[in-house]
């Protein structure tokens, strides 16, 4: 089996073809600036040619968007027409789409944690961004699979955890919130699980639809963030000072927590415990931050890489 693999630029897109390329696993790349470009005759024209059987779609904003603005910006006009995209091109080439999304396509109020075939009803711009993609996949290209995970984080790149050590190493006090719970999710973790989907869908199954995966427990953003002061200031020689500020908020608590029982039922894949390797990711991302340099960053992949599952 190959596949076209879209987002490798990504935290999440390099640790995937990591994988695959340690497993030799067939693919072909297809880059941003390419993706933006190629119109659908290209695109179909382009799986024919590789002889493609199934296109990964791992390209994202950063979570909640980032400094992007999901609503007005260039970069998620185009992250917003790309599901669409790839989805009518592997339904008129009969090659399946497994597509990345996430836990924002809800709105957090629903009191348990979300199963797959709770109605999706985001609250932002992002979510809803992230609903419209699922939306055309689901509408366009039968052998689908959406792969919904909890809030990505990695030792690089804009997320939670380098949010939060870089405020710290800025001088700053980290303001977070007890109110809103969400299930972290390593990207070598999320990784792991596209790998095992792309394993079994080779061996010829074909459970298309929508699957769930995050970390084991779902922790709030204020404890998220006091469990890494904790970690740092454990190692005395990462020299940073973590000053915390709690958010008062006295509307109803949120909750993104996921069940994910159709993805261990369907596939074997059972969740991962995101606190395993967490000092390391906190070193690790602290070495970036204090290098700023692209080989230190490069070094640092590599090693969250290798550090293993």
């Amino acid at each position: 089996m190959k596949i076209l693999l879209c987002g490798s630029e990504s935290p999440l897109g390099r640790s995937l073809l990591f994988r695959l390329e340690q497993l030799q696993f067939p693919l072909v790349e297809l880059s941003a600036d390419a993706l933006a470009a190629i119109t659908l005759p290209q695109l179909e024209s382009l799986l024919k040619e590789k002889q493609i059987h199934g296109i990964v779609n791992v390209q994202h904003l950063p979570f909640g968007g980032g400094d992007v603005d999901p609503a007005t910006s260039e970069q998620a006009v185009q992250y917003a027409r790309n599901p669409e995209l790839l989805a009518l091109a592997a339904a008129m080439s009969n090659v399946f789409l497994l597509q990345l999304s996430d836990c924002q396509v809800f709105s957090g109020q629903q009191s348990g944690a979300y199963r797959e075939a709770d109605e999706p009803d985001a609250q932002t711009a992002y979510g809803a961004l992230r609903w419209a993609g699922e939306r055309a996949v689901i509408d366009t290209c039968p052998r689908h699979i959406i792969l919904r995970t909890g809030e990505l984080f990695s030792s690089i790149g804009s997320n939670v955890l380098t949010n939060l050590l870089k405020a710290w190493r800025n001088g700053g006090v980290a303001r977070v919130s007890a109110r809103y719970r969400f299930s972290p999710t390593s990207v070598r973790d999320a990784a792991r699980v596209i790998v095992a989907i792309l394993h079994q869908l080779s061996c010829g199954i074909e459970p298309w639809g929508e699957y769930h995966y995050s970390g084991t427990d779902a922790i709030s953003y204020y404890d998220f963030a006091r469990l890494i002061k904790q970690i740092v200031e454990s190692q005395s020689e990462l020299n940073l000072t973590t000053e915390m500020q709690e958010i008062a908020d006295s509307a109803a608590p949120l909750s993104w927590a996921l069940d994910c029982g159709k993805i261990r039922n369907t596939f074997g894949i059972k969740q991962h415990p995101w606190r395993a390797g967490l000092t390391g990711s906190v070193r690790r991302a602290i070495k970036v931050l204090d290098a700023e340099d692209d080989a230190v960053t490069a070094q640092v992949e590599q090693e969250e890489n290798e550090a293993g599952d």
